[in-house]
């Protein structure tokens, strides 16, 4: 099919308007952060592409503290290694066993009902390290269960804002203070 003058201006015409449109009502203000049309904040597109930059500082009244220990354990045998952190209060971990392990990273909210809890990692391995932010004031930590036939050996290492923890071993606390007891005296829950 042949297109005529006439024809093919018009449809030149019609493919520059819609370009025209589609730059104005998605691309500049998407991108550029412009929006003569007031089409971009209408459909949530406005400043889509604008670079913010993130920075964060969270300033602690408690001294920055580490701590580390080695637990062995027998077939079937659990214990339980968690730190009193407040809301946004963070620990820099890493843990590793000898053998496969069962783990489950969790808390449990200051004032909550006995037993109540939120994990956020759990799983089989022979580590993990990261770091972890509290979202709620409470005793945060790590569950470790050796799952298998022979006995094993986890190593913990956190360094982080708190002033107590607490090692449970069948189900009871071995609570120790981190800091000096004159300053932090030992919370009872």
């Amino acid at each position: 099919m042949k297109l005529t003058a006439s024809a093919l201006m018009s449809r030149t015409a019609a493919s520059l308007t819609v370009a025209l449109a589609i730059l104005f009502v998605f691309i500049t203000p998407a991108e550029f952060d412009f929006d003569p049309l007031g089409t971009g904040t209408l459909l949530g597109i406005k400043g889509l592409s604008t670079v913010t930059e993130v920075r964060s500082v969270n300033i602690s009244d408690i001294t920055h503290t580490s701590h580390a220990s080695t637990f062995h354990l027998t077939p079937f045998e659990s214990i339980e290694v968690k730190y009193r952190l407040i809301k946004g209060g963070g620990l820099v971990f890493s843990w590793h066993s000898n053998a496969e392990v069962l783990y489950d990273l969790h808390a449990e909210p200051k004032g909550a009902t006995k037993g109540i809890a939120e994990s956020f990692d759990q799983g089989r391995m022979l580590g993990r390290a990261g770091t972890y932010i509290a979202d709620f004031d409470g005793m945060h930590g790590w569950f470790f269960e050796n799952r298998g036939g022979e006995n094993l050996t986890v190593t913990i290492r956190v360094s982080g804002f708190f002033r107590e923890g607490a090692v449970y071993r069948g189900g009871y606390p071995d609570r120790f203070v981190i800091s000096d007891p004159e300053l932090t005296p030992k919370l009872t829950e």
